[in-house]
């Protein structure tokens, strides 16, 4: 138990002091729906370890942003009005409109969007639409969704995990055809679910891990079983609407306009604190992105994996 202690504390200290300059190691991407007539919708940044506010874009471009994906310098959000759906690109780091890479019309409005070769995925509730990341054209058909709706989803090591929100809930796990249409499919039913992420652990492990949507409860599974047992509920009100992943198991979930900070480590997690989003007005979908990881953590990896040995081996 104290191997496990201290492997977790020395982890928690990297990714406290690693991350302190905007720029190098993670940045976090929420998108805010304003309020009002004429809300001022945009895209915030924020350093998910100190909380500190770092700017938005998207202004004048986003009409109701929901989901959002970050993949690189690229972020690709989910937007929407009366009378058209879109997934948009951006470049994160300049705030660069990028241009329209899917665009519909009519009733189906986009909520959550995922990326798969040279593919790209947007999900509305009960129906999926697949696409040419490059060109916008579909290629996949629309494929509607059991149990529906829908509001979050994942591309996991070549499958897609969908959280459905209704009561016979669950996470649902497909595979993925070359042209993004569904393959064969599995749901793991339990109760209602607001989100996932993927997630391998240090021991080369794949986990999937998704929220309750009736409190604030995380729970993990393997990708055989993906509804797994809860590993965390903590008191307050709400539940998680999104998850994601940084360095080294740090998980981010945000509730409301609260992000709690968590250290995922197997079947257990270290609360290592939490931040109010002080510049968003009304959150909606959030990403993370992590820089590829720079050698220090792989050598302080290294080290606590050999002491934690060593004090076994006593």
């Amino acid at each position: 138990m104290k191997a496990r202690f201290l492997f977790v504390a020395l982890a928690a200290t990297f990714f406290v002091s690693a991350h302190a300059q905007y720029a190098s190691p993670e940045v976090m991407l929420v998108a805010d729906q304003g309020t009002g007539a004429t809300p001022v919708c945009k895209i915030d940044r924020y350093d998910p370890v100190s909380g500190q506010y770092l700017g938005s874009f998207g202004q004048g471009w986003l009409k109701h942003p929901t989901g959002v994906k970050v993949v690189g310098f690229d972020c690709y959000v989910c937007d929407a009005n009366n009378t058209f759906t879109a997934v948009e690109k951006f470049n994160w780091a300049t705030g660069a409109f990028e241009g329209l890479v899917v665009q519909d019309t009519g009733p189906v409005q986009w909520v959550d969007t995922a990326l798969f070769g040279t593919g790209i995925l947007a999900l509305q509730g009960g129906l999926i639409g697949s696409y040419n990341a490059s060109t916008g054209v579909q290629i996949g058909g629309y494929t509607n969704l059991p149990n529906a709706p829908a509001q979050s989803m994942t591309v996991f090591n070549g499958n897609l995990y969908i959280a459905v929100s209704n009561v016979s809930g669950g996470i649902q796990r497909y595979g993925l055809n070359p042209n993004g249409s569904l393959g064969a499919g599995s749901t793991f039913s339990s109760s209602a679910r607001s989100a996932v992420a993927g997630y391998t652990n240090r021991y080369g492990f794949d986990e999937i891990f998704s929220t309750s949507t009736t409190n604030l409860a995380i729970t993990v599974g393997s990708p055989a079983s993906p509804f797994g047992g809860t590993i965390f509920t903590t008191s307050g009100t709400g539940f998680y609407s999104h998850l994601d992943f940084g360095h080294a198991g740090a998980l981010y979930a945000m509730s409301g306009n609260r992000v709690d900070r968590w250290f995922a480590e197997e079947m257990y997690m270290l609360s290592v604190g939490s931040f109010n989003l002080s510049q968003t007005v009304t959150p909606g979908g959030m990403a993370v992105y992590a820089a590829p990881e720079p050698a220090s953590m792989a050598a302080l990896a290294a080290g606590a994996l050999c002491l934690i040995r060593r004090r076994r081996a006593r």
